[in-house]
């Protein structure tokens, strides 16, 4: 999954290896679905293909849901956590008080969504002219949306640029989309986020960063770490 960000760079010069990682995905798509077809049983995999059995589901989207899936249940929850103990590891006393109160892990997984989300931008495609605040956008173009810089505006947070796991979030958070373009795995992200936390928290002290934090050079935000609990 840590190609998949090479769709949205535009480099021809990643063709072959793009080409590569969607071959693999689709084999590995192929491969899931024979199986659970198979050996049906009560896992989700198993409800999609169903559900294509039954009608509410074509071919064609049962297979993009689960590339989908199986991109986001990995990229987007991994990435985060990433991000999750560079915030921690620069604020500590954050991390101490969520010890301290472990009812304030799902508030502070959206607090760490809003602060360092996964992905700088989202993605989309005008699908017919129109021009906002002055700027013309013909069809077909497509719209960055500058996601980092909208979860810390003080015109809609008011501490924008304090990292508060106990601060109530006054606007939706616009990371995962909206709409019928949404994110599959919003969902799992906050679970498992909330889940990896509360573990993390309750057994070890707060993190340092013991090694550089470079970025990677796609969509993706998220740094690869060395880090040192407490």
């Amino acid at each position: 999954s840590d190609d998949a960000g090479l769709l949205f760079m535009h480099n021809r010069d990643q063709t072959p290896r793009i080409e590569g990682f969607l071959a693999e995905l689709t084999g590995c798509t192929e491969r899931l679905l024979s199986h659970h077809r198979a050996h049906p049983g009560d896992d989700l995999v198993c409800d999609l293909v169903h559900a294509q059995q039954d009608g509410l589901l074509s071919e064609e989207d049962l297979r993009r849901v689960v590339h989908a899936l199986l991109l986001a249940t990995w990229d987007n929850p991994f990435n985060q956590l990433r991000l999750a103990l560079t915030a921690f590891a620069q604020h500590p006393q954050q991390w101490r008080l969520l010890r301290q109160h472990p009812e304030l892990a799902a508030q502070a997984v959206e607090e760490v969504l809003r602060w360092c989300p996964p992905a700088a931008l989202i993605i989309r495609l005008a699908t017919e002219e129109f021009t906002y605040r002055g700027l013309h956008i013909p069809a077909g173009s497509h719209v960055f949306l500058g996601v980092h810089a909208a979860q810390r505006d003080p015109r809609v947070f008011a501490q924008a640029d304090t990292f508060d796991i106990t601060a109530e979030q006054p606007a939706p958070l616009l990371l995962f989309g909206g709409g019928i373009t949404g994110c599959t795995g919003t969902a799992l992200t906050r679970a498992t986020l909330t889940e990896a936390l509360t573990a993390l928290t309750s057994h070890l002290g707060p993190p340092r960063i013991t090694g550089p934090a470079a970025r990677q050079p796609t969509t993706q935000s998220a740094p690869p770490l060395l880090v040192r609990f407490g």
